[in-house]
This record gives structure tokens, sequence and C-alpha cells, in this order.
């Protein structure tokens, strides 16, 4: 019984943990958003998203990152040196956080939308 209880709570921590990230992840997504210069505003998307990837998977690898999502197109953009693609890609997450409701639920789902839309997509039937 008490090892039901140790994974139950195990379980409720690396929760936690996650939303804490995706919260953080937002918040570097949100401030640069607002950056006016674009040079700086890509370099802390991919940024951002890249440390998110990487801490998530490291950690958690169970956790939902799909191999081809969002974040995974634009951080190969930038290591290609496709600045075009890149830039069109950082735009579709500023719009992403810039829509983004003002609620915790809406933050977690856009960066879980960023690194699993399959998952968000079959969550939402």
């Amino acid at each position: 019984m008490f090892g039901f209880l140790r994974r139950r709570r195990d379980l409720k921590n690396a929760v936690a943990d996650i939303d804490d990230t995706f919260l953080r992840t937002f918040a570097y997504l949100s401030k640069a958003a607002n950056d006016p210069e674009k040079l700086t505003q890509r370099m802390a998307v991919v940024t951002a998203l890249a440390a998110t990837m990487g801490a998530i998977r490291d950690v958690y690898p169970g956790a939902h990152i799909e191999e081809e999502n969002l974040a995974t197109a634009l951080i190969e953009a930038e290591a290609a040196r496709n600045y075009a693609d890149a830039d069109a890609l950082v735009g579709a997450v500023v719009r992403l956080v810039r829509r983004c409701p003002d609620r915790r639920e809406a933050r977690i789902d856009t960066i879980l939308l960023i690194l699993a839309p399959n998952y968000m997509k079959n969550r939402q039937r």
C-alpha cells in the first residue's frame, strides 16, 4: 500500500514540475514576443524551446514531447541557417503566445501544443 502512495506522490510531483516548467517557458516566450528586435526575439524563442525540450526529455523521458513539433522544426531551421523558415516559425509561436487567454491552464496547453500537437489534437476530441 505504501508503494502505491509513494508512486502517486511522485507522479503528482512530476506533473507539478512539468507544469511549472511549461509556465516558465511561457513567461520567457511572452517576454520574447514583446521584443521589437527580430534577431533577439528569434534567439530567445529558440533558446526557451530548446531548453524546455531538453529538460523535459532528460528528466521525464516518458513525457508527451513528439518528434515532429513546432519547436523541433524551429530548432532545425535555425541550425540549418534557414532563417526565412525560422522567422516564420517564430511568428507562429509568437501568435500562439499572444492569443493565449490569461489563464494558467491555457498557458500550459499552449506550450503543450507547441511540443506535442498530435497529443493536444487527440485530447480535444
